[in-house]
Parts: C-alpha cells; sequence; structure tokens
C-alpha cells in the first residue's frame, strides 16, 4: 500500500505527464508562456513551504503573493528563491532568461520567433544554461 506522500508524488508525477503532452500542442509562443508560468507556479510553491503560514483565516488572500503584492512576480519568486538557497545561481539566471522570452511573447504584438532576432539570442542563451544544469534542450 501507497504512503500520501508515495501517492502525492505519483499524482504530482502524472499531472506534469500530462502538462508536458498538452505543451507538444502549443505553439512556440504558448509553449514558452505556459513552462514559463509552470515554473512561476512551482517557484511560488516552494517559497510558501519556508515560510510561516499568512496571518488571515484559509480564506484570506495572503498578502505577500496577491495581485501587486511584494511577492506577486516571476521575477520576485525567482530572487526569492535564489536568495534564500532554494535554486541555484545558474538555475536563477535560467529563468531570468525564461523571463524575459516570456514577457517578449506575452508583451509583443508581432509574430514571435525564437529562429531570430533578439529572442534567439535569449534562446541560446537559455539553451546554454540549461545544458549547463544538466536539461538539455
Amino acid at each position: 500500500m501507497k504512503t500520501k506522500t508515495e501517492k502525492k508524488g505519483a499524482e504530482s508525477e502524472d499531472t506534469l505527464l500530462i502538462y508536458f503532452q498538452a505543451l507538444k500542442q502549443e505553439s512556440e509562443r504558448g509553449k514558452i508562456i505556459l513552462l514559463a508560468s509552470k515554473i512561476d507556479e512551482l517557484l511560488c510553491e516552494v517559497i510558501k513551504c519556508f515560510l510561516k503560514p499568512h496571518r488571515g483565516t484559509k480564506r484570506d488572500e495572503d498578502k505577500l503573493f496577491r495581485t501587486m503584492g511584494p511577492l506577486s512576480t516571476f521575477s520576485s519568486h525567482i530572487e526569492v528563491a535564489y536568495r534564500l538557497g532554494l535554486i541555484s545561481r545558474t538555475t536563477a539566471d535560467c529563468f531570468d532568461i525564461l523571463r524575459a522570452i516570456r514577457n517578449d511573447c506575452a508583451h509583443g504584438l508581432r509574430a514571435f520567433s525564437l529562429q531570430d532576432g533578439v529572442s534567439a539570442q535569449k534562446y541560446e542563451r537559455f539553451k546554454k544554461l540549461s545544458y549547463k544544469l544538466g536539461f538539455p534542450i
């Protein structure tokens, strides 16, 4: 019989598998936005594990993580995770590049491509750091 932790781990693996299968159906722009969003979400959850619970009730919004709160952005999640020693400098640098590419995707009105232009240069740096971290792309 599996323990709660083993069951949760298996569910997490299944969820990630489904997530990555869904990513395959997306455009370059969609993949970047969704991948950055998932990493941001996971960083946020890890950071919360190292903080005391907020002072409000369970139904109250956590003031640190609410919209316009001090920990409401991908950038702040990267920086706090690094400063707490939860991720390495190389990982933080890699996530910052992904964040910059995500911003190009999400805020640009023109067609997006990782094959040319500024985003292509950022993507090359992202690939090098990912390789260095053991996640070749």
